[in-house]
């Protein structure tokens, strides 16, 4: 069998997946992130949610394709996988490379991922050919759940709403503004944190000001990122992520406007991940 995730910050989905894609047994879990968690919060993680259920399971291969799994992390976090699932074949890469195996498959394409950070690449065959860096939820991260939360905080703490809409949010997020500074700047994964705003945003899309907040957002996201790749205006665009899903009218707007369309949202990937990994010659 093969165990197959699909791994981001939030959450991760964990697949047994025997000899046909359809009887695949699902699991799901929380979501790590290696580049910025310890390797033994990680484990402690993956022994309450994982060990569990993989137990007596005989396991022939490991697929792990996570967030946060940059190049210097992959090695010790395929270890610790051999470890708790006791199958010494661990494959540990990004999740941008899982969602260039299920969106872009063996064609050149442009993929996308908007969630809780963002990230994208030009791939071709299978394989990321280029990639601009995301750069993480300080210095980058355009478009994703948690720079929408960013700016959407800023905005209703610098009064671009209302009074009214201002006290709302606080009451729907049952916080002070001091608070929301203290859970950003000393709590922990505020990445998380400002992600989970995107709820809030969603329950207000058709406030035109909030959606032109979003739009902006998905505009820098095309600018700094998209447009970056010489291949954008001739190789189809694709995109996953819960924000794509979430946002895709907005996300279709913001696209147009910078003079580029989407090819596809695809908002589970998971089929077509494993529909990969059932072919032979991978």
């Amino acid at each position: 069998m093969k165990l197959i995730a699909d791994a981001g910050s939030t959450k991760t989905r964990w697949v047994l997946m025997a000899d046909k894609p359809e009887e695949a047994c699902v699991y799901l879990s929380r979501g790590v992130n290696p580049a910025i968690m310890p390797l033994s919060d990680i484990e402690c993680i993956w022994r309450e949610d994982i060990s569990p259920w993989v137990a007596g399971k005989k396991i022939d291969e490991v697929w792990y394709y996570g967030a946060g799994c940059i190049p210097s992390v992959c090695e010790p976090v395929a270890r610790l996988l051999s470890y708790l699932t006791e199958c010494d074949d661990c494959h540990v890469s990004s999740d941008m490379l899982g969602s260039v195996r299920a969106l872009g498959g063996r064609s050149k394409a442009l993929v996308c991922i908007l969630g809780t950070g963002s990230n994208s690449c030009l791939c071709d065959v299978g394989e990321i050919i280029d990639h601009i860096p995301p750069l993480g939820y300080i210095l980058g991260d355009e478009g994703s759940g948690a720079a929408l939360g960013r700016r959407f905080i800023n905005a209703v703490l610098k009064r671009e709403f209302s009074a009214a809409f201002r006290d709302e949010f606080l009451g729907w997020l049952g916080m002070t503004q001091q608070e929301i500074i203290a859970r950003v700047y000393r709590g922990e994964e505020p990445n998380r944190f400002l992600a989970s705003v995107t709820r809030f945003i969603a329950r207000h899309i058709e406030d035109d000001s909030v959606a032109q907040l979003v739009e902006c957002e998905f505009e820098a996201f095309i600018r700094n990122n998209i447009l970056r790749y010489p291949d954008a205006s001739t190789v189809p665009i694709y995109f996953t992520g819960s924000v794509a899903e979430v946002f895709a009218i907005q996300l279709t707007a913001a696209m147009h406007r910078c003079g580029v369309s989407v090819a596809e949202i695809v908002a589970d990937p998971m089929p077509r991940l494993l529909a990969y990994h059932s072919q032979a010659d991978y």
